[in-house]
């Protein structure tokens, strides 16, 4: 029990300690304010319990390196998935998919303060726009034109169109 009251006492210390100057809560931004904010950002983490969704792929579409903890999340694949889906060395994709809360913290503090790796990443996420997906595995570029998923959504909607009788 000593143990963890100790371990206990010492997470608080770091609480307590936590630079609070360095942490900046905005107003409602629009949408060009927004995209300035994401274009200067270091990294960007994948809120849980409830992931960023929409918001996780305006920051990967600026590049800009989002690390995301799926056990943490109660929809665990959406950003990991995203994530996954870069057509991107997999050394990259492991330092955005963190295992637990430690790992998180881990993976941001190495991307915020590490300026070569950060650069890095940020320039692999950006050139995996233009790379080609590799068979059956589609680029975060093809996130946002993948012709693949307008095709199965064509699919769909068909096949309720005839089976709704709605032409």
């Amino acid at each position: 029990e000593g143990g963890d009251e100790n371990k206990k006492g010492t997470e608080e210390d770091e609480l307590l300690a936590f630079p609070l100057d360095r942490v900046v809560w905005l107003p409602q931004l629009d949408a060009e304010q927004y995209q300035a904010m994401l274009t200067h950002g270091d990294a960007m983490i994948d809120p849980f319990p409830f992931g960023g969704g929409v918001t996780t792929l305006e920051g990967l579409g600026v590049c800009l390196p989002v690390v995301t903890a799926p056990s943490l999340q109660t929809v665990p694949a959406l950003a990991a998935g995203m994530v996954e889906s870069l057509t991107v060395p997999w050394t990259l994709r492991k330092r955005l998919v963190a295992a637990n809360a430690d790992d998180l913290v881990k993976k941001t503090v190495a991307l915020l303060t590490d300026r070569a790796l950060n650069t890095k990443v940020r320039r692999e996420l950006c050139d995996s726009f233009s790379r080609p997906p590799k068979k059956k595995k589609r680029a975060i570029g093809g996130v946002f034109n993948d012709t693949q998923s307008i095709k199965e959504w064509q699919n769909v909607l068909a096949r309720l169109a005839r089976s709704a009788d709605l032409r």
